[in-house]
C-alpha cells in the first residue's frame, strides 16, 4: 500500500530522496518484468537429475519427544488438506469447501463448479494458458501417484473465503485486496511457507511405519503447489520473505525426505521438478528483495535465510556461489543490526524476537555445514549480480571457514537471543508477549500444545464462533501452543556470557502527582527472586520457581527504524504469573489487515496494563490501513531503579508525567504508579495468544 502524504513527509530528508529513486527505478524494472512472467513459461527443465546437498540424516534430537498420538492426528489432517493456520481452526483448503468466515464477513471467493478431469483441463480456471501446458504436466503425475488426490487452492484466504488469482502477477496481486474488509493476506502466505512438509518429514522418521503415507503426500503437495503457482505469479509470489521460508522448508522436507531409514523413491522427474521450481524461485526472491535504503526487517532478513538455504542445497555454480556470498556476508550484517548486544531483537516485539532468531539458528547451522568446496569458494569473486541489494564482488567479507564461518560476536548475539527466550518464560512455558505476534515461525518441527475435544475448543475460543458451524465438535482439536519457545531454544546451543546492566537516570524533577498502590501477590515472606535484565530490548522483571513478573520498557529510540511497526503501545506494561497461574497477562495481538479496527483495539494502551490518562494513546498512528504498522515515537522512558527488591521506570508523552515502581514490602508485592494528572486503569475484556485467536480474558484486569 503507498504511503500517505502525512507518512511521506516523516521520512528523513536523505530517506525521501532515497525512496523517490528507487520507486521510479521498480517501476521502470516492473514494466520489464510483468510481461517476462505473465507470458513466459520458466519451469521447463534444465537439469535432469540434479545432485542436492544433504545436512540432515535425521531430524534434530528433540523431536524424538514427538507423541505419536499427536503425530498420527496431524499428519491424517494434512493429508486430508485440512489445516489450523493463524487461528482458522481445522478447516478443508480446497477449490469447492467453502470457508467459515472472518468474524462477520464471508466472502464466496470460490472458482464455481468444475469437475477435476483426468487432463487438467479445470487448470485453465488456475493459471494462465502460457502456463498451462506446464501445470498439466505437473497434474498428470500427481494423478499417476495419487489417483484420487484433491488439490489444494493456495490462493484463497481460508477464512473469510477471499481469492487471489495465479493468472495475476504476484506483484499486482494486492492491488484489489488491500481495500477488501476481511480479506487477510497472511492465510494463503502462511500455508505457502509448507512448513507442514518437513514436520510430516520429522513424524516418517519418528514413526516409520507412517512413513511411505507422509512421503507420497510431500510428493503430491510440493507438485500441488508448482503447479498452482507459476513463479512470481499469484498472492503465494508477492512477498520475498515468505518465498525464503518455504526455500528453506522445502529443502528441510527434501533432505529429510531422501534420509529415511528405508529409503523410498521419488517419482523420476521429481527432481528435477524441484530444482528448476527452487532455482526460479531464488531469483524472484532477488528480484523482489526487501531491502529498503538500508532499512531491513524481519521480512529482509527471510530474504536471506531463503538464499542461504538455496545457495547451500542447489548444485555448485557461479549463481549459486553469488547466493552463498550475498547470505553469508548479510547474515552477520543483520545480526549486527537485527539484534542489540544482550541478544534482543530490535523490532520491539517478544515474538519477532523468535522468528528472527530462528532464521539466524537454521541458516547459520546450514552456513557452517557447508561441503568443503563451497566453503572454499566463498571468498571468491562474484561475477554477475543484477539485484538491487548490495553485495562485495570480491567475495565474502565477514566470513571465515574455518573454524566456524562466521564471526565470534554472530554466535554470542544468537546464544544471548537463546537466552532471552529462556529467561522471559513463566513456569507454563509461555514467554511474556509483548509487542506484536504473528505466530510466525522459519522452521516447525516439534508441534507444541494439546488435543483437546471440539467441545473444549469451541467453548475455550471466541473465533471459532463459525468454524464450528461448518465442523463437528466431536472431532479431537490440535491446540497449538505458539508461546512456547522451547524448539527454539533446544535448537541453539547454550552460551555463558555477563549480564548486561541497565543505564539509570539518578533522578527525576519532582511533580504533583495522584498515587494509586496495588497488592499483586502475598507470600509468607519475599522469596528470592532472579533478577531479569534486558537493557537493549527493554525487558525486566523477576523469576524464581513461583513467580515471574516482566515489565515491558521496548522504547528502541536509537535503531534503525524511524516509526514503530510491530510495537504496542504496551510501555510499562507487565506480565504476572504466581505459582504457575496467570494473574496479569498481556492481551496479545489477534489481527493485523483484515479488521483494522481489531489491529488498533489490540496493540491500543487500553488493552495494556499501564495507565491511562484521557484515554490518549501515548504513542499515535495514523488512520487507517496506511497506520496499522506504524507508530510515531512520542514517548520518552527513563530507567531509575533495577534490583531484586524494586523495579522503578518514568515515562513521559507530550503533558503526561508517569512513575511506576513494583516493589516489596516484606511478603507482598505491590505496584505503586504516581502521575501528575488523573489516570485509570484500562479493562480489557480479550486475550489472543496467536495470531487470529481470540477468547475471553481469563487473567485480572488492574482494580
Amino acid at each position: 500500500m503507498a504511503p500517505s502524504i502525512k507518512q511521506i513527509l516523516s521520512y528523513p530528508p536523505q530517506v525521501l530522496a532515497q525512496k523517490a529513486i528507487s520507486h521510479f527505478k521498480q517501476a521502470w524494472k516492473n514494466r520489464q518484468e510483468r510481461p517476462h512472467y505473465c507470458l513466459k513459461e520458466h519451469r521447463h527443465p534444465t537439469e535432469n537429475n540434479p545432485v542436492f546437498s544433504s545436512y540432515f540424516s535425521k531430524p534434530p534430537a528433540y523431536c524424538q519427544s514427538i507423541d505419536r498420538s499427536t503425530a498420527e492426528y496431524l499428519l491424517n489432517m494434512y493429508r486430508d488438506h485440512r489445516f489450523d493456520l493463524l487461528g482458522s481452526g481445522w478447516v478443508t483448503v480446497d477449490y469447492f469447501t467453502p470457508s467459515p468466515g472472518l468474524e462477520d464477513v464471508i466472502i464466496h471467493g470460490e472458482l464455481g463448479a468444475f469437475e477435476l478431469d483426468e487432463e487438467g483441463n479445470w487448470l485453465e480456471r488456475v493459471v494462465n494458458r502460457e502456463h498451462l501446458d506446464v501445470s498439466q504436466q505437473y497434474w498428470n503425475i500427481i494423478r499417476t501417484l495419487q489417483p484420487d488426490y484433491s488439490p489444494i487452492d493456495w490462493q484463497r484466504d481460508f477464512k473469510s473465503g477471499y481469492r487471489w488469482s495465479a493468472k495475476v502477477w504476484g506483484k499486482d496481486s494486492r492491488k484489489h485486496s488491500d481495500f477488501v474488509l476481511g480479506a487477510d493476506l497472511k492465510c494463503p502466505w502462511e500455508l505457502s511457507r509448507l512448513q507442514h512438509l518437513p514436520k510430516m518429514a520429522a513424524f516418517a522418521h519418528q514413526f516409520p511405519d507412517l512413513a511411505e503415507a507422509a512421503h507420497l503426500e510431500f510428493q503430491c503437495q510440493l507438485l500441488d503447489f508448482f503447479m498452482a503457482n507459476p513463479p512470481s505469479m499469484g498472492v503465494n509470489n508477492n512477498c520475498a520473505m515468505d518465498m525464503g521460508i518455504r526455500a528453506a522448508n522445502i529443502l528441510l522436507a527434501y533432505d529429510l525426505f531422501s534420509n529415511l531409514p528405508k529409503s523410498l523413491p521419488f517419482h523420476p522427474e521429481f527432481k528435477a521438478i524441484l530444482y528448476q521450481n527452487l532455482l526460479v524461485l531464488g531469483k524472484t526472491i532477488l528480484e523482489d528483495v526487501e531491502y529498503r535504503e538500508g532499512l531491513t526487517s524481519n521480512h529482509y532478513l527471510g530474504n536471506v535465510a531463503g538464499m542461504a538455504w538455496l545457495g547451500a542445497y542447489l548444485p555448485q555454480s557461479e549463481t549459486v556461489h553469488a547466493w552463498l556470498v550475498f547470505a553469508g556476508d548479510a547474515l552477520v550484517v543483520e545480526m549486527q543490526r537485527q539484534f542489540f548486544n544482550d541478544g534482543g531483537n530490535f523490532e520491539g516485539s517478544t515474538s519477532y524476537h523468535r522468528l528472527s532468531a530462528e532464521m539466524m539458528a537454521w541458516s547459520a547451522y546450514i552456513m557452517d555445514a557447508l561441503p568443503a568446496d563451497k566453503k572454499k569458494s566463498l571468498k571468491n569473486p562474484v561475477k554477475y549480480w543484477p539485484y538491487p541489494v548490495p553485495i562485495s564482488r570480491k567475495g565474502a567479507q565477514h566470513l571465515h571457514p574455518l573454524p566456524h564461518i562466521f564471526p565470534a560476536p554472530f554466535y554470542e548475539r544468537l546464544q544471548r537471543a537463546r537466552q532471552m527466550s529462556v529467561d522471559m518464560q513463566h513456569a507454563n512455558g509461555q514467554i511474556a508477549q509483548f509487542g506484536d505476534n504473528d505466530s510466525g515461525r522459519f522452521v516447525h518441527l516439534l508441534p507444541i500444545g494439546q488435543l483437546i475435544s471440539g467441545k473444549e475448543a469451541q467453548q475455550k475460543y471466541l473465533h471459532l464462533h463459525n468454524y464450528f458451524s461448518h465442523y463437528s465438535t466431536e472431532e479431537a482439536f490440535w491446540d497449538e501452543d505458539s508461546l512456547r519457545h522451547d524448539e527454539f531454544t533446544a535448537w541453539v546451543p547454550e552460551g555463558t556470557y555477563a549480564a548486561f546492566q541497565p543505564t539509570l537516570t539518578p533522578s527525576i524533577p519532582p511533580f504533583d502527582s495522584e498515587q494509586k498502590t496495588v497488592i499483586l501477590a502475598e507470600f509468607d515472606e519475599k522469596p528470592a527472586v532472579s533478577l531479569v535484565c534486558y537493557p537493549h530490548f527493554g525487558l525486566y522483571g523477576w523469576k524464581n520457581d513461583r513467580i515471574s513478573l516482566f515489565v515491558s520498557a521496548i522504547h528502541n529510540r536509537d535503531g534503525q527504524h524511524f516509526h514503530w511497526g510491530h510495537v504496542h503501545n504496551d510501555k510499562l506494561s507487565f506480565e504476572l504469573f504466581v505459582d504457575g497461574k496467570p494473574i496479569i497477562q498481556d492481551g496479545g495481538t489477534y489481527l493485523y489487515t483484515p479488521l483494522p479496527h481489531r489491529r488498533n483495539e489490540f496493540r491500543s494502551v487500553l488493552a495494556h496494563h499501564g495507565i491511562v490518562v484521557d484515554e490518549a494513546e501515548p504513542n499515535s498512528w495514523e488512520a487507517g490501513k496506511r497506520g496499522l504498522f506504524r507508530m510515531e515515537r512520542e514517548t520518552k522512558l527513563q530507567i531509575l531503579e533495577i534490583s531484586e527488591q524494586v523495579l522503578s521506570f518514568y515515562l513521559e508523552y507530550r503533558n503526561v508525567k508517569w512513575k511506576r515502581t513494583f516493589f516489596w514490602e516484606n511478603g507482598v508485592l505491590k505496584l505503586k504508579d504516581e502521575a501528575n494528572m488523573p489516570f485509570n486503569y484500562p479493562q480489557f475484556e480479550f486475550y489472543s495468544s496467536g495470531y487470529g485467536k481470540r477468547e475471553p480474558k481469563l487473567s485480572q484486569n488492574l482494580l
